[in-house]
């Protein structure tokens, strides 16, 4: 075989030694602005001898709540993340660290420095930087290998659970050859053969094998760029280090554990889920995989509001970390007097009324006030005489007059929600109903929408009827209600659930 092999690889290695091919000058290599989440909470540690560049982003509950390690894959970086880091800080600290020799880590020629058990140890020792009672660890790719190692060799008791997205199973036969094979392959060889990889650019077959084909060209740059600043050392030695969990750690996983895969991940096909899923046999809990429709290996830049969805209802409701609640975080901290002075003020800023939210004739506003010279029954029916109904969506008596409404042919419908949780199905189902049967009967008729400022139950439901009878995808639903409702629907926790209810939707 290794007959076979060297006399395929020395002429060729001869013939690119000749052409003196060099890499793609430092000077050259693409780059893009990170976002400043990444920028303002960045650090430098060191960690065995090396520096390794870290995100952590401190919650204001600080330790009250759980602490979630993101961990990238060969060649990866911090700000592959920066979604997800964004969604979870409101929620969590958030913690997340560039392996030797990625990003902008410190490199080593060592290579001793890139095994998968130093990579391991490095991350544990990230830990003792940032104590927490409750680590949620969150792999992506090789990333998912590192994470399941850390659980299991560390037996860290504050480890709670372990998220694998896009996981790799293993090392097919004819890839463990070349990993043999890459530490003696010169430098030359491994760059002429990136050059031609990367033709095409944002196009490029380098690209395309980790997103989707219908991914966005800033997300096709920033793949582009990720790509093209991992460098050839630290390829070598992160490959050559690499190794995979055997049967026997898989089956030591005693913690609770979940699986999320692209639908078109050629990278990791989702069959390697279904492989880990079938020799992880002691785990306390192994639900049903996630497979997202319309995403490729780098799910987590192209699909985080679902990711995030689906990690935080996971870690909420079956792992039983409800600290992370959003719902329970801001019932603990919100002022619940609707009409302090400070929140008076908030009332008074926001825009009373949208403009009609095409495509349905929905209008969200704020709650009316009886005693408002500017926002009170008699002005609103006088601003908008095409409104036929207004749904109130607060929980209690509102401060204006539901009798001045009626009293100018404005049908007006009660449907209590409690401020700060998601409208239950049983709410959402009975707001399609009545504005369906109102359009049915009055369809140039509008219908008015509020909440307290009009923003997350409002946003909820019409975005939920959007969804449902337009069929919008969710992300769209929530964009237009943002369009005419400035900052659209601010609580995060909202927009999970509608993305946790709303998911199928998208498969069709």
């Amino acid at each position: 075989m290794w007959k076979i092999i060297l006399s395929i690889v020395t002429p060729v290695v001869i013939f690119f030694i000749i052409k003196k091919k060099q890499e793609t000058p430092k000077d050259k290599i693409p780059t893009f602005e990170e976002d400043e989440i990444i920028k303002k909470n960045e650090t430098y540690i060191t960690i065995n001898g090396l520096q390794h560049r870290v995100v952590y982003v401190s919650h204001m509950m600080k330790n009250n709540v759980p602490t979630i390690l993101f961990i990238h894959g060969l060649g990866g970086q911090i700000s592959q993340w920066t979604s997800l880091i964004k969604q979870f800080s409101s929620t969590a600290n958030v913690l997340a660290m560039e392996q030797t020799g990625h990003g902008k880590s410190e490199p080593s020629s060592d290579y001793s420095c890139y095994t998968t058990e130093r990579f391991v140890n490095d991350l544990n020792q990230l830990l003792t930087y940032y104590p927490n009672d409750n680590f949620v660890i969150v792999g992506h790719s090789y990333g998912c290998c590192l994470a399941t190692l850390l659980a299991i060799k560390e037996q860290n008791p504050k480890i709670k659970t372990i998220i694998l997205i896009s996981p790799v199973f293993g090392i097919p036969k004819y890839q463990q050859y070349l990993k043999k094979l890459i530490r003696i392959v010169p430098n030359d060889i491994i760059s002429m053969t990136r050059k031609k990889d990367r033709e095409g650019d944002i196009h490029s077959k380098s690209v395309e094998r980790f997103i989707h084909p219908t991914a966005s060209d800033d997300l096709r740059y920033k793949q582009f760029c990720w790509n093209s600043q991992f460098t050839i050392p630290s390829f070598k030695r992160t490959l050559y280090g690499m190794r995979f969990p055997t049967l026997k750690e898989y089956n030591s996983i005693n913690i609770p554990i979940l699986l999320i895969g692209g639908k078109d991940d050629h990278i990791a096909p989702i069959s390697n889920i279904t492989k880990i899923k079938q020799v992880i046999l002691n785990s306390q809990l192994l639900i049903e995989p996630y497979i997202i429709p319309n995403s490729g290996h780098q799910t987590i830049i192209e699909k985080p509001q679902l990711v995030a969805a689906f990690i935080k209802e996971f870690v909420i409701n079956k792992v039983g970390l409800t600290d992370m609640d959003a719902k329970v975080q801001i019932l603990k901290t919100a002022d619940m007097d609707k009409w302090s002075l400070k929140n008076y003020d908030k009332w008074k800023k926001k825009v009373s009324v949208s403009d009609v939210m095409a495509p349905s004739k929905f209008r969200g506003m704020k709650v009316m006030r009886q005693t408002d010279d500017e926002h009170c029954p008699k002005v609103f029916s006088e601003k908008y005489p095409n409104v036929g109904m207004v749904i109130d969506l607060t929980k209690d008596t509102p401060p204006y007059d539901s009798e001045d409404l009626k009293s100018r042919n404005i049908i007006y419908h009660k449907l209590a929600t409690v401020s700060k949780v998601p409208p239950p199905l049983k709410i959402v189902r009975s707001f399609i109903d009545i504005s369906k049967d109102f359009w049915e009967k009055n369809p140039e008729k509008e219908i008015a929408v509020h909440c307290h400022y009009g923003t997350n139950r409002t946003g909820f439901l019409i975005a939920s009827y959007l969804i449902e009878i337009y069929k919008l995808p969710i992300q769209e639903a929530i964009d237009i209600f943002a369009e005419y409702r400035p900052k659209g629907i601010k609580h995060i926790h909202f927009v999970d659930e509608l993305y946790l209810r709303y998911s199928e939707y998208e498969k069709q």
